[in-house]
């Protein structure tokens, strides 16, 4: 463990509501979350955490009659692993992947098995975007391909390219804390293609990338757009998630600046993932 700390927020909401409520929360950069009958505990750091931008986003998710409420406690840095393996016992998308912790056996049937081991739990494929980029890659043809995974959290999805015969991945994240524990968890996979780089921009990157993953945010993606656009190979595809399906129409108009148009539009929820190619090249 480390010597950081984090703010534990308490919810005072119904078992019922903990999941549209986590995900809406990951939007916000909460990271761990514990659940009891009658509340929701989420954990985030002390710079990423703002009450104003909270109270608007969380507002419409409470039912008419009651009040937005919730407390904060600074806490220190904890086993997330020991906290995350009383509850995580793995994520199926379809037949196709299944994501799991490094001490449970896999499903027969399923395609191609990602072990993880978080530090915090981001990134364990509970999270719809995650899993809407799992689907989008299912659809794709990664073999002998160099790709990027932009915010690569645990590396799920630098991880699962390697696996599906990726030349090439480099996974990136500006977090210490991700990239460690990326770096970590492609040794339980026993991966040998994945590269893990700290960084907070495709700018300050070099080369060209046939796949990207970039499952980050709105406001990110939309700075992002021309730096991801320039990592973009001729005939390449660049997938983006972490976005709601109003973000859609924003998001398309920016990417289209720099030539890129959606050719699927994959939705969970009211989450989405975009796949985006140079247009005339589909």
């Amino acid at each position: 463990m480390t010597d950081r700390k984090f703010l534990k927020l308490t919810f005072p909401i119904s078992e019922a509501e903990h999941e549209v409520w986590v995900a809406m929360l990951n939007y916000l950069g909460c990271y761990a979350f514990e659940a009891e009958d009658e509340a929701l505990y989420a954990f985030i750091e002390p710079d990423e955490y703002d009450a104003a931008l909270f109270q608007e986003t969380l507002a419409p998710l409470v039912q008419p009659g009651q009040k937005l409420k919730w407390t904060t406690e600074l806490i220190e840095d904890r086993d997330w692993n020991a906290e995350w393996e009383k509850s995580f016992m793995g994520i199926r998308i379809g037949d196709f992947c299944q994501i799991l912790p490094s001490f449970r056996e896999p499903e027969p049937g399923i395609l191609h098995t990602v072990y993880i081991d978080p530090k915090m739990a981001f990134g364990t494929g509970h999270h719809q975007t995650t899993r809407l980029m799992v689907r989008q890659a299912e659809l794709l043809d990664f073999e002998g391909e160099k790709v990027l995974d932009m915010g690569c959290g645990s590396g799920i999805l630098a991880i699962l390219a390697d696996k599906l015969g990726a030349e090439s991945v480099l996974a990136v994240d500006y977090d210490p804390l991700a990239t460690d524990n990326t770096a970590e968890n492609i040794g339980v996979n026993g991966v040998e293609r994945v590269t893990v780089q700290l960084g907070d921009s495709a700018a300050k990157l070099k080369g060209k990338f046939g796949i990207i993953f970039a499952n980050i945010n709105r406001n990110v993606l939309l700075t992002e757009a021309g730096p991801l656009s320039e990592r973009l190979a001729k005939g390449g595809t660049l997938l983006l998630s972490g976005f709601y399906e109003t973000d859609v129409e924003v998001l398309s108009e920016k990417y289209a600046e720099y030539g890129l148009g959606a050719v699927r539009k994959i939705i969970e929820d009211e989450w989405v993932s975009l796949a985006l190619m140079r247009k005339g090249e589909y």
